[in-house]
């Protein structure tokens, strides 16, 4: 028993020093400040099935992006030595924060958000040198009524689509025609 206890602790303590190893790599306190949106591939365009199909484009890249004056992109994420973290965003010429944390594994960081508004996990990165990606995307669903009025509905998150979710999540009040996804990656620069 005494040696089950001693492996236990001693896996622990391991443990502790690697995620400890991997917040010194990052040298804490770290500044990411926003470069650029970089798309990932082209346009993708699903049927009311979920199958991919050819189509004239509709929209530019740019459709697809959080649109401007939002909270998001964050134009700068400060992460203090506690892990505890910073987002900084201007609203109508006003620069705020939302406070959080981050949990670090290898070259992956998990940012979560402790607000009024929020709790909880937000988006993950990757730090890939010099340089954070963050993974998100863009929807537009088109919609079809009984008339055969088309209308558009668009959202951006942070992430990868989950097509079979986005399907779910948006088929309640009209008949889903066509989905289109524009995946990129917000950059952020280490400073």
């Amino acid at each position: 028993m005494t040696r089950l206890i001693f492996a236990f602790v001693l896996i622990t303590c391991l443990s502790c020093e690697k995620e400890n190893d991997n917040l010194n790599k990052l040298n804490i306190p770290q500044t990411f400040v926003f470069d650029k949106s970089d798309f990932v591939g082209s346009i993708e365009c699903y049927d009311s099935l979920l199958n991919r199909i050819d189509f004239n484009p509709e929209f530019v890249k740019n459709d697809f992006l959080f649109y401007d004056g939002g909270i998001y992109p964050y134009e700068r994420i400060d992460i203090n030595e506690d892990s505890t973290t910073y987002y900084f965003y201007t609203l109508k010429e006003i620069t705020n924060s939302d406070k959080g944390y981050v949990s670090i594994y290898k070259d992956t960081l998990d940012f979560y958000i402790t607000n009024r508004y929020q709790n909880g996990l937000i988006f993950k990165g990757v730090i890939k040198g010099e340089i954070l990606r963050i993974p998100s995307y863009g929807c537009r669903i088109q919609y079809v009524s009984d008339n055969n009025y088309s209308y558009y509905s668009s959202y951006t998150e942070f992430g990868y689509p989950d097509l079979q979710k986005i399907k779910y999540d948006h088929s309640d009040f009209m008949t889903i025609e066509r989905i289109f996804i524009q995946k990129f990656d917000l950059v952020y620069i280490i400073q």
